[in-house]
């Protein structure tokens, strides 16, 4: 199930918002509140900055490489948001691992 709530003068990914024709809302899904997401999200998050510490890359040199903004690395590394596949495969390119190295625990 999908919610709707404001998100406020801030909210990205509205491309009239500089007119003034879109509604500022943010979609968020029920299931991100599910604590076993949030516990994932953070698993994920917290194995990316082992990695990213590893091959010894600051959060912006990682995020440049990876076509991220510093924040939204900062993000996923907290388990704040939910990184799509892209993000995931270029923070993968960046780290210079498979993808599949991101969700190894090994």
């Amino acid at each position: 199930m999908i919610r709707r709530f404001h998100g406020g003068s801030g909210t990205k990914g509205c491309s009239h918002r500089s007119r003034g024709a879109w509604p500022l809302w943010k979609w968020q899904s029920e299931a991100r509140s599910d604590p076993e997401a949030v516990e994932v999200l953070k698993n994920l998050g917290e194995r990316i900055r082992v990695l990213r510490t590893e091959t010894q890359l600051s959060q912006e040199k990682a995020a440049e490489a990876a076509g991220l903004s510093p924040q939204h690395l900062v993000d996923i590394e907290h388990g704040r948001t939910n990184p799509t596949v892209t993000s995931l495969v270029g923070i993968a390119r960046a780290l210079d691992v498979k993808i599949r190295d991101i969700f190894d625990r090994t």
